[in-house]
C-alpha cells in the first residue's frame, strides 16, 4: 500500500480548483464525484496489499485520509474559498466518505495490531473529513 500519488493529489487539487464559482449544488456534486475517484484510487492500493511495515501502512492510510479530508474541507471548511450558503452537507458526500474509510479499515487495523496498539478509531465529520486514531497504553 502506497498511498495517493503526488500525481493524484495535484489532479484533484486542479479538479477541485475547476469548479470554483459554481453553485452549492453543483460544488457538492463536484466533491461526490472526486471522492469517488479517491475511494477508487484508494481500493486499487489497498487490493495490491499492504504487507510492508506497519508504520508504513499506517502513512498510507493517513495519506489517504488526508486526501478524502482535503476534498471535504476545500468544499465545506469555514476557512474554504467556497462557503456554501446551504447548512450540512448533502447525502452523497458523507456516504463517499464512509466507502472511503470502510475500505482503510482493513490496512488500519492490521497496523494497529502490529504497532501494539490498544485501540483504533476512524471517523467522518463535518466539515474536517477523515480522522484516524491509535491508542497505546
Amino acid at each position: 500500500m502506497d498511498g495517493p500519488s503526488v500525481e493524484l493529489r495535484q489532479n484533484i487539487g486542479e479538479r477541485l480548483r475547476s469548479g470554483e464559482g459554481l453553485g452549492d449544488a453543483e460544488r457538492e456534486a463536484l466533491a461526490s464525484d472526486v471522492l469517488g475517484r479517491v475511494e477508487g484510487e484508494l481500493a486499487n492500493d489497498v487490493a495490491r496489499g499492504f504487507d510492508q511495515e506497519p508504520d508504513q501502512v499506517l502513512s498510507a492510510v493517513d495519506a489517504w485520509a488526508g486526501l478524502a479530508s482535503y476534498v471535504v474541507a476545500r468544499t465545506y471548511a469555514p476557512a474554504s474559498p467556497w462557503q456554501l450558503r446551504i447548512g450540512g452537507w448533502g447525502r452523497d458526500v458523507p456516504e463517499k466518505l464512509r466507502e472511503a474509510t470502510n475500505t482503510l479499515r482493513g490496512p488500519l487495523s492490521a497496523a494497529a495490531r502490529k504497532l501494539g496498539a490498544v485501540s483504533w478509531t476512524i471517523s467522518v465529520g463535518l466539515p474536517w473529513g477523515v480522522s484516524v486514531g491509535i491508542t497505546w497504553t
